[in-house]
């Protein structure tokens, strides 16, 4: 994970040259059916009719993708050109009340949050302070505070022992970005149809604390 997908997105934004013109082009989350089909967190069916990147889909993977959008078959299902995708880091939550070992304190910032399809989805920054080292990332869910929001903690553990914070004198630091999603839905109390979420993490020197966000189910 050290290169952290830190340039992966930049083809994002990208718009094919066809002699097609697409409908719309849009960039989502979405779950591999197979190799051809993706299934949005808008319940939108995507055929890949044409792919214009490297790689393949794998069948049960969660993916951000880019696409141009061609047709319209039915309400809910188009053909689409691939233009670009990533795999993102899928992990489960670990609850606070079964945490047995430290998850990690070491700076992690994150750049954006959203949520969709039962997911809590967002974009993270940490810093590369040793070349070969593994990161490891996981969000904590702090099972047993109050039932009436969902309340997260984004822990980085960069493979070094000890919480490693440069100094203001330090300018050799690198840093990389990459992609998270975690499943929520199922933490959403029986009968309840939204509930608030708040996640904290922890930057260099700053406790950061992100809140208005919620989960809506159908």
């Amino acid at each position: 994970m050290r290169k952290l997908l830190s340039a992966t997105l930049v083809a994002l934004c990208a718009v094919s040259c066809v002699w097609n013109t697409p409908l719309y082009n849009d960039t989502t989350m979405a779950d591999v059916i197979d190799a051809t089909t993706l299934k949005t967190d808008a319940g939108i069916t995507y055929k890949v009719v044409d792919q214009l990147c490297d790689g393949t889909l794998e069948a049960g993977k969660r993916v951000l993708a880019a696409c141009n959008v061609m047709k319209k078959k039915t309400e809910t299902e188009y053909d689409v050109e691939l233009v670009t995708f990533l795999v993102p880091l899928k992990k489960e939550t670990v609850k606070s009340s079964s945490v047995t070992d430290p998850l990690g304190d070491d700076p992690v910032f994150v750049n954006s949050l959203w949520i969709s399809g039962g997911y809590l989805n967002m974009r993270f920054t940490v810093q590369e302070l040793e070349e070969g080292k593994v990161h490891t990332m996981n969000l904590e869910w702090l099972d047993t505070q109050p039932a009436d929001t969902l309340r997260f903690v984004m822990h980085h553990d960069d493979g070094i022992d000890g919480i490693h914070i440069p100094s203001d004198e330090d300018r050799d630091v690198m840093y990389g970005s990459a992609y998270a999603t975690f499943p929520i839905k199922a933490l959403v109390p029986a009968g309840v149809k939204e509930m608030p979420v708040k996640i904290n993490w922890n930057w260099e020197k700053e406790y950061c604390v992100k809140d208005g966000l919620k989960i809506v189910l159908e």
